[in-house]
This record gives C-alpha cells, structure tokens and sequence, in this order.
C-alpha cells in the first residue's frame, strides 16, 4: 500500500546479477533492526565490516580465521618474548 518492494531481477543479467544481489542484501541490512550491529574489523589494515551477532556484542575481527588468529597470534608472541 503505497510503498516500494524488491523485485527479483530478469533472467539474462549476465555478470550484473551478483551485483544486484548485493546492492539488495545490503539495502535489507540498512533497513532493518541489525543496522547498529555493524562494525568494522580492528585488524590493522584490514577495514571490512561485519554484523557481530555474538551474544554480548563483543566480536571484533571479520573472521577468526584472518584477523582474529593474526592478533592472538602477535599478542601471544610478544608475551613470550616479553617484547612490548
């Protein structure tokens, strides 16, 4: 009733249709409640966002696997080493 609504895009896009698929993936997050669960990766250089659905909104890495391990990784180093 007087309001907009997604369509699904025409067969034949060709290489477009990803980029639409996440232009309205990402038009759904910006309009829903998860907006405020955004948050942009604290790994150094590294500047992706990610929606941090843990429990107590603490996440801080796009992925433990990456940033996350890279961090604990360095933090256990200089503990070892008793480097700064």
């Amino acid at each position: 009733g007087g309001g907009y609504a997604w369509a699904e895009p025409r067969a034949g896009l060709g290489l477009s249709a990803p980029i639409i698929r996440i232009a309205h993936q990402a038009a759904e997050l910006l309009a829903s409640d998860r907006l405020g669960r955004v948050r942009c990766c604290a790994g150094p250089g590294c500047g992706w966002l990610f929606v941090d659905a843990s429990p107590n909104r603490g996440r801080r890495w796009c992925s433990m696997e990456g940033c996350g391990n890279r961090a604990k990784a360095k933090r256990h180093y200089r503990r070892a080493t008793g480097r700064a």
